[in-house]
């Protein structure tokens, strides 16, 4: 017996599949009794039941059974008179499906016979008026193969169809020298690249492989007409060796791609395990909204949209700085608005031209990630003529002298990731990653590096944190950590570490607040401003399946999957509280942040520790940040004799961050 889950509109049914082989032990009526406890079920199978009452010509023990089940219990069975199993002793019907009463009213009065080449068994057939389950993956994927692509052909089609100099007087005409030159990629690309279709789920069989099915299903068509035992035998005959040819087949294939594996390339390596071993994460088929289940692709996108703008939005609380929030909200749209006149001249690191060679070389840089909605890829802007550069370097000049991130670029298409080892039925557990247009993260590129260097001429971002910087690694605020814990208790002292997370880190940056953090470290002006316009007005749709949802407009957070979030990140971090003396010390990778108090005493530990807490709290209210509850934790690093012979406090730490007119508190410490 097997038994499945399966979501329809607003239902969750089971579906019991059984089977009872014949001279067995009579049908087991405590596993009917268990099936009627259980509501929105189906059980339907091979039951071995005839009786009288169902249409059959003989009785059985099975059959009484489920017919004395069926006239106690809270069952309905599906009536069907007609046999479904025909073989050379006559005809039977052992086959039934039997619903509990709240799907009654869903489904037809009776059965209908089905048609089949491969059994004894008839199918049984009832129609349903419950939404269909979610619609099977394809068996092929068609695709232009850019690994035939004609690239001088391509490059041809471009240099004959773009202009030289497009117009690039106001933000109209950057959108549609945009729109012409995507649209000059996309038709040259799909003049230069053939089609190709591959199969999906399993590798095709070979003719003669296919050819044996063939004679297999006429040989049961006529063995349907004559009910000959010589023909049954030939059938038999031809499906083990069917059987056989296709496991040979398998396990060669199997061999074939094994042996093409390559540790030394890491990452193709570890996506073929996955992709053998089946251990790629897919989308449950259902979502669970209260009690109500959905499983339309659209009804699922737009629950998924639903939820992210709710994540998406500046944090609200009583005990936030409201004046400072109008302030610097105000400040914010004063410098959407405000008109700066600049040009690109070459003086100091953010204002030189883009040129061509810039643009060729970011376009060589990047990894060739997932293309946005025009499908134009890493891959082929690679291919680009070099005067498509040029093209690019005019755009992006003239969007950094008009202080303007293109519209084109900020439009996002976000699916949606499994979190491992979650329950995927609720929408939290699944990670957005925005697929975004790849000319437009070619100008995050140039960018960031612009931003970057200004970052590290200026030396804004402090030395404790790690995340997202060159020559940075997790190992580094480990290593930090564990020198200080080292030196202290080889001085006798202690050492007190609390470990905390920011709930929600990228999703709710406040971009006023990002756009302050940007004046403050005196980023020019015109670079404010136009990093003013990426984060403003960007949109975002979701996709399951081929459904999208309705676009919406986030209202804080930076994009997930672009170039530029990490460094705004780190930089809307930088001024965290820390302290200059060797008694209290911070870590940050991005927003993974650990403090820690040594001393000599566990007591002077604390109040340092508290100390430092207390002023992190104050800063993370003041710029709108939240800790995620579940996260802060706590340890004492000492030495085993202090460990005996002191008494140390067993109270948690408290972080007032001033969420909820209430305090995280830290777990209890744990003894290191």
């Amino acid at each position: 017996m097997y038994s499945s889950p399966t979501s329809f509109k607003n239902k969750k049914v089971t579906v019991f599949s059984y089977y009872h082989p014949p001279g067995q032990d009579p049908l087991p009526a405590d596993f009917l009794r268990y099936i009627a406890h259980i509501p929105y079920s189906i059980l339907l199978g091979d039951f071995n039941a005839r009786h009288t009452q169902f249409g059959d010509v003989h009785t059985n023990v099975n059959g009484r059974i489920l017919s004395d089940c069926l006239i106690e219990l809270n069952l309905w069975r599906c009536y069907n008179n007609k046999p479904t199993f025909i073989n050379h002793n006559g005809i039977s019907i052992p086959d039934h499906i039997i619903l509990t009463p709240d799907l009654i009213n869903h489904f037809d009065d009776q059965c209908f016979i089905g048609q089949t080449v491969t059994s004894d068994h008839l199918p049984l057939l009832i129609h349903s008026d419950l939404s269909s389950p979610p619609d099977p993956l394809p068996e092929t994927i068609t695709f232009r193969n850019i690994k035939n692509a004609d690239w001088e052909l391509f490059r041809d089609s471009i240099s004959r169809s773009l202009p030289i100099n497009p117009p690039l007087q106001n933000i109209e005409d950057l959108s549609h020298a945009i729109e012409r030159f995507s649209g000059t990629i996309t038709e040259a690309f799909q003049t230069a690249a053939p089609e190709r279709t591959i199969n999906l789920n399993r590798p095709p069989l070979p003719p003669f492989i296919v050819n044996l099915i063939k004679e297999k299903r006429r040989i049961y068509r006529h063995f349907l007409r004559t009910r000959d035992a010589a023909i049954k035998t030939e059938y038999n005959r031809l499906s083990a060796t069917i059987r056989r040819e296709t496991n040979r087949f398998m396990e060669e294939k199997w061999a074939e791609t094994t042996a093409k594996l390559d540790f030394r390339d890491g990452k193709k390596f570890w996506r073929q395990f996955r992709i053998l071993t089946n251990s790629n994460r897919t989308q449950a088929s259902h979502l669970k909204i209260g009690n109500t289940y959905v499983t339309a692709p659209l009804e699922k996108a737009n629950i998924f949209k639903n939820h992210l703008q709710n994540i998406f939005q500046i944090p609200q609380n009583a005990n936030f700085d409201d004046i400072l929030f109008h302030d610097l909200e105000n400040n914010f749209e004063n410098i959407k608005n405000y008109e700066i006149n600049f040009e690109m001249n070459g003086d100091g690191i953010l204002n030189a031209p883009i040129s061509a060679e810039i643009v060729a070389e970011a376009i060589s840089a990047g990894r060739n990630t997932a293309p946005g909605d025009d499908g134009i890829n890493r891959a082929i802007l690679r291919q680009i003529p070099p005067e498509c550069h040029e093209y690019l370097g005019k755009i992006f000049n003239r969007c950094m002298e008009l202080c303007y991130f293109p519209r084109e670029w900020k439009e996002a298409t976000t699916i949606l990731i499994p979190k491992p080892h979650k329950d995927l039925s609720h929408p939290d557990n699944y990670r957005p990653i925005s697929l975004l247009n790849v000319v437009g993260k070619v100008f995050e590129k140039i960018i960031c590096r612009r931003l970057s260097d200004f970052v590290d001429h200026n030396n804004i971002i402090p030395d404790f944190q790690h995340g997202f910087r060159p020559f940075h690694s997790t190992i580094d605020p480990l290593l930090r950590l564990h020198t200080d814990i080292t030196r202290a208790l080889n001085s006798g002292e202690c050492v007190l570490a609390t470990f905390l997370d920011i709930k929600r880190a990228f999703d709710q940056v406040w971009h006023a607040g990002l756009v302050r953090k940007l004046q403050d470290i005196q980023l020019p002006n015109h670079f404010v401003k136009l990093i003013a316009s990426y984060l403003s007005d960007r949109t975002i749709k979701i996709k399951v399946n081929k459904s999208f949802s309705d676009p919406f407009t986030p209202s804080a957070g930076i994009p997930q999957g672009s170039i530029l979030a990490p460094l705004l990140y780190i930089i809307y971090t930088y001024d965290i509280p820390h302290s200059r003396n060797r008694r209290s010390k911070v870590s940050l990778f991005a927003d993974d942040t650990a403090t820690w108090a040594t001393a000599r005493t566990s007591a002077l530990c604390n109040r340092i520790a508290q100390s430092q807490l207390d002023e992190i709290g104050a800063w993370a209210r003041k710029w709108r940040l939240t800790p995620n509850p579940g996260k802060p934790n706590q340890f004492y690093f000492t030495i085993p004799i202090i460990q005996l012979l002191a008494t140390f406090p067993k109270v948690p730490l408290v972080l007032d961050f001033g969420v909820n007119n209430s305090n995280f508190k830290t777990k209890s410490p744990t003894w290191v």
